[in-house]
């Protein structure tokens, strides 16, 4: 991709060759020709010398470089957002692994993906393109919305709410039993039920 392509979509202006060929983005030190880098903390500075990249982010009063720059009022964050046009994450293929279970009364949308050894509980809801990678569980009554992502060994407990494009990484537990107890007048623990459920927006 051209840099000067880059330089449009990251909002930046250019100090250089705009027809440099850019592959990928990468840190300032392990940068190769081909790299676009970046330099957000002047300690780093000394690295402008060694790098190979062939063009590097910079803050609009940085001092002039020997290779193109892309200028910025923020260049950490841009590239951050530098990452993104490079970067296609994997997608696995849309359907529903033999090796899961789906419940009868279960409803899933559209262009959805469910990986292996999956549980979908009784009368749960899930939108269009959800992603649901392998050993993930969704308790009864749960419902999700449209572009749902979750990670191998999520649980999701019963009747809870999950809104559009939110994302569940690795291990992660939604609507778990609080720890709550209330104590009689003989110092003995009774567990408060946690009736409610979880909403996430």
């Amino acid at each position: 991709m051209n840099l000067s392509e880059i330089a449009v979509r990251l909002g930046c202006s250019l100090v250089g060759d705009g027809s440099v060929q850019i592959k990928r983005v990468s840190g300032l030190e392990n940068a190769l020709p081909g790299d676009l880098t970046f330099l957000s903390n002047t300690k780093y500075k000394r690295l402008l010398e060694s790098t190979k990249a062939s063009a590097i982010i910079l803050a609009n009063d940085a001092p002039d470089v020997s290779i193109p720059s892309l200028r910025t009022t923020n260049p950490y964050l841009a590239f951050a957002q530098s990452i993104d046009i490079f970067y296609t994450p994997p997608r696995l293929a849309v359907g529903i692994h033999a090796s899961s279970f789906i419940s009868k009364s279960a409803k899933i949308g559209k262009e959805s993906t469910i990986g292996p050894f999956c549980f979908i509980d009784d009368d749960v809801k899930i939108g269009d393109r959800a992603i649901i990678h392998p050993h993930v569980t969704i308790y009864k009554g749960a419902d999700i919305g449209d572009d749902f992502t979750c990670y191998s060994n999520v649980a999701i407990r019963e009747f809870t709410q999950i809104g559009n494009r939110v994302v569940l990484q690795n291990g992660v537990v939604v609507g778990a039993d609080g720890f709550g107890f209330a104590k009689d007048a003989q110092n003995r623990y009774q567990k408060i039920t946690q009736s409610g459920r979880v909403v996430i927006g």
